[in-house]
Parts: structure tokens; C-alpha cells; sequence
């Protein structure tokens, strides 16, 4: 069970209510905000690779009580805006707490979760408000697990590194990535399961150290550029993650969680690799022009290098850290050597697999589901219409 996410919420039916009116879906698009909050509840159970049918029959019945759930938020589709989740709810008082001598009014800044299906966080200056994707955290464990599993596959199972990289290639990470450019249904995506308990904790360590990452990159624009355009120049960017280096290396982490050197150098490597792989794909997919070596995140990256103590890093975080990365290295050869064409092909692919079109048809069909989806939502006693979300979420 990972507590960090919206947990809470599936817990306390009074944690759907903001201000005595309960917070819903946007009509604009309900199937995709449903698909969302889905995803979100259903993402605080996360199963290990050794559980048996039985465990998989209850997860199915969780994200069945998920889905239910997040179908029961939304009967006249409203939108009140999502909640904030606990860990941002955590990661904004750190902040505030940490650039209260630089910036006296920063507990003025409002940090505002949002729908966007992709890894997002923008500062708007003028404005005094932070956006941050709420699928922010879930997406970056996901892919966070992922590396771990493959990390103990190496030092504790004892495979050998291209036997680890044959079993998690690119394709591993394709549907990720992808759902970050195009119109994917993102409860319907892979869920990778833990190799172990160890596995999910350091994943869950690294994620919360990169999401510090991210909000102290964008906090750092509130103290240093208030004045200046909401779109910061490359020198402020520079600026603004120098000081979000120094904020995440000395900011607490929740609970009795204690992170030192080499977890924060190991979840900023993979941070940026990650950012390199969704610029890449996002380029191939756009057909734009892809620059390979992604000079300015490289840019970003080089910064790390002057301000980490690497005397603090220890050869075991040091192995772990190089193999993630290597597998980071060869998702982006593996995509760079299959071409354009080809990668273009795959995601065509895994939009026909986990795209929308695969789940609404014509616009009639549409029409139906959503029709459907609000009888049963303002009918307790109804049973959930299917419209294909739940079996598909499922993929243990």
C-alpha cells in the first residue's frame, strides 16, 4: 500500500467535499477525468511479482471499488478542481518553510493540481500560483519501479546487466511516455508489479525526492524572477535549479524517511533521463526535429555535477545509480536506432491498444457511454455500466 498518493481519499468519503460541495468531474470530458481519478485511487495498491491468483482477484476487486469510486465523485459533473494530494500538501509547506527569508509572502503562492495527463509543473509569477499534474507522482514511480525492479534484478538476483536490459527495453517504457503526447487512457496502461518490498520503497524514495525536485525548481522562479515573464529565460531556468538543488538537499522527507546524497544524485540522474526519453519520443511522434543528445536538459544536468558531494555517495549507490541510467541509455539508442518511421509505427500501435478510439468508437457510441455512466451515477443501487475501463486497468 503506498500512503503518499490519494490513498486517503479512497479512506474518507468526507475527503471528496471542499467547502460543503463535493468536488466532480468536468463535463467537458467526463470519461477522461473518470479515467484519471481511476487512476489515481487505484494507484495507492501496488502488487509484488510474487502473488498468487488470489491477490490478483482482490487487486481486480479494488480497482473495480476504485472505479466505482471515482464514478460516485462526479453524478452532475461539475468541476471543483482535484484535490491537492498529501505528498504535494507536504512538499508545498516544505518550501514555503525553506524560502520564507528569501521571499516573506510566499505562503501567498497557491499550489493548484491539475488534469494534464503528462509530467507538469509550471510557476506563474504573476499570478502568485504553482500548477503541478496531479498524475505527477504516479507516473514518475511507475517508471521509477521500473528501474528499481532492474537494479535488484543485478545486485540481488544476480542476472547479468544485457540480460536486465533485453527484459526492460524501450518497449517497457513506450506506453508511458507515449500517454504523455497523445490521447492514451491512462487506467488502462501497464502496471508493473514489485520485485520486492525493497524495490517499492527505494522507487517511492526516489519519486518523492524528484517531485521535491520539481516544485523547488518552480518555487525557486517565485523567490528569484517574480518580476520577470511568466516564461523564464535559459539563465533564470540555471538560476532557479541551482537553488532547487540546494532546497532538495537539505529539505525533510515525510515520516521517518531520510534521504542523504546518493539517493538524491541517483533520483536526479534518472529524473533527467526520463526528461530526455519524453523529449525524444515527443519529437519522433510530432515529427519534429529531435535533437538526440538533448543538450539543454544535458545543460540542466551538468549543474548537478558541481553542487552534489560525491565523497557522500557510496560505490553501492553508485552501481545502482549506473545501472538505471544505463537502461535509460538504451531505451533512447534502442528508439534513435529503430528510425523515425518505425518508433511512429509502435505508437500507432499503443494508440490502437490504449488509446480512446479502441473505447468510444463513433460519437454515438460516446454518446451512449456517457449517458449511461450518469444513470448509474446518481443510482446507488445500480451496478457500474461497463464501458471497457475496468478489465483493461487491470493488467497485473
Amino acid at each position: 500500500m503506498d500512503q503518499d498518493g490519494y490513498n486517503d481519499y479512497m479512506l474518507r468519503e468526507g475527503a471528496w467535499v471542499r467547502g460543503g460541495r463535493a468536488w466532480h468531474l468536468h463535463a467537458a470530458d467526463p470519461l477522461r477525468h473518470l479515467s484519471v481519478i481511476h487512476y489515481l485511487l487505484r494507484s495507492a495498491v501496488v502488487l509484488g511479482r510474487d502473488v498468487g491468483e488470489r491477490d490478483v482477484k482482490q487487486f481486480r476487486q479494488y480497482s473495480q471499488i476504485c472505479y466505482d469510486k471515482a464514478l460516485n465523485v462526479g453524478p452532475t459533473l461539475e468541476r471543483n478542481g482535484l484535490p491537492l494530494p498529501p505528498w504535494a500538501e507536504r512538499t508545498d509547506g516544505v518550501m514555503k518553510g525553506a524560502l520564507r527569508d528569501l521571499r516573506a509572502d510566499i505562503d501567498q503562492v497557491k499550489l493548484v493540481p491539475t488534469w494534464e495527463t503528462r509530467l507538469y509543473a509550471r510557476s506563474f509569477p504573476s499570478q502568485q500560483r504553482i500548477e503541478v499534474s496531479a498524475v505527477s507522482r504516479e507516473f514518475l514511480r511507475t517508471l521509477n519501479l521500473m528501474l528499481w525492479n532492474g537494479v535488484y534484478e543485478v545486485t540481488d538476483v544476480g542476472r547479468g546487466q544485457d540480460e536486465v536490459l533485453s527484459l526492460l527495453d524501450y518497449r517497457a517504457f513506450m506506453p508511458h511516455l507515449l500517454s504523455l503526447y497523445r490521447d492514451l487512457e491512462i487506467s488502462s496502461l501497464p502496471i508493473p508489479r514489485a520485485s520486492s518490498r525493497s524495490a517499492l520503497r527505494q522507487a517511492q524514495l526516489t519519486t518523492a525526492l524528484q517531485l521535491n525536485f520539481m516544485l523547488a525548481h518552480e518555487y525557486a522562479h517565485m523567490v528569484l524572477h517574480a518580476d520577470l515573464p511568466d516564461t523564464p529565460s535559459q539563465e533564470a531556468e540555471r538560476e532557479a535549479d541551482s537553488l532547487a538543488y540546494r532546497l532538495i538537499l537539505g529539505a525533510p522527507l515525510p515520516g521517518d524517511v531520510r534521504a542523504n546524497a546518493g539517493d538524491v544524485w541517483t533520483a536526479m540522474r534518472w529524473f533527467f533521463g526520463f526528461l530526455k526519453l519524453d523529449r525524444i519520443v515527443g519529437g519522433v511522434v510530432n515529427e519534429v526535429p529531435v535533437d538526440w543528445n538533448q543538450k539543454a536538459i544535458a545543460g540542466r544536468e551538468s549543474l548537478m555535477y558541481d553542487l552534489m558531494p560525491a565523497r557522500r555517495i557510496t560505490t553501492e549507490q553508485n552501481l545502482e545509480e549506473s545501472i538505471g541510467t544505463v537502461i535509460l541509455m538504451q531505451a533512447k539508442a534502442d528508439i534513435r536506432r529503430l528510425g523515425t518511421p518505425a518508433v511512429r509505427e509502435l505508437s500507432n500501435d499503443m494508440i490502437n491498444e490504449f488509446g480512446w478510439k479502441r473505447l468510444l468508437g463513433p460519437a454515438e457510441a460516446e454518446a451512449k457511454v456517457i449517458k449511461a455512466m450518469l444513470h448509474a451515477s446518481r443510482d446507488a443501487s445500480r451496478s457500474r455500466p461497463d464501458i471497457g475501463t475496468a478489465d483493461t486497468t487491470t493488467n497485473p
